[in-house]
């Protein structure tokens, strides 16, 4: 749990506090306009100001490289366990399929307007499953309402024992 959870969380909140104070005191106290810059360059152009900037360039390239292959190959795993039937080990076949298709969605997607058409797909895709969700918050409530009177029913039918009949603790 520790390497899990605390010390990615420890590690992000390191980095956003070191480059993303750098960033503050560079916009405030030296004019630079970092708020300026694009989402994507806005950090790079951080780094053109420190020493060692071809080093963190090169560490932030890996970070970003490795956080997309582990989250490709979740994908690729989840989606193969999903299409063979929630088997734990999908065949490679089928992730290998999975990964180019997801592959060939990212490149179809990028071409086609870069990340507003990222975001517009999503928007799209995500769409019907808000129908999906309204069906499951309707069909809990039905089972809510269902339950409160089964409850209270069998409340009902359980035996109430009366004060008189109550044992006393000091004789027992």
């Amino acid at each position: 749990m520790i390497a899990v959870l605390v010390i990615p969380a420890l590690v992000c909140a390191f980095w956003f506090s070191v480059f993303g104070g750098t960033a503050i005191y560079y916009e405030y106290f030296e004019g630079v306009n970092i708020a300026g810059q694009s989402l994507e360059t806005a950090l790079f152009f951080v780094y053109d100001r420190l020493a060692f900037s071809g080093v963190l360039v090169i560490v932030t390239l890996l970070l970003i490289t490795s956080f997309f292959v582990t989250s490709a190959d979740s994908a690729t795993f989840v989606l193969g366990m999903q299409t063979t039937n929630g088997d734990l080990n999908p065949p490679n076949i089928v992730k290998v399929i999975w990964g180019l298709f997801l592959t060939a969605s990212a490149i179809v997607l990028m071409l086609s307007g870069g990340l507003n058409a990222m975001q517009t797909a999503i928007i799209v895709s995500a769409f019907p499953l808000t129908f999906v969700l309204i069906a499951m918050s309707i069909a809990i409530l039905q089972d809510f309402r269902k339950e409160v009177p089964a409850k209270s029913a069998a409340r009902k039918k359980t035996k109430k024992v009366k004060p008189e009949e109550e044992p006393d603790p000091g004789l027992v």
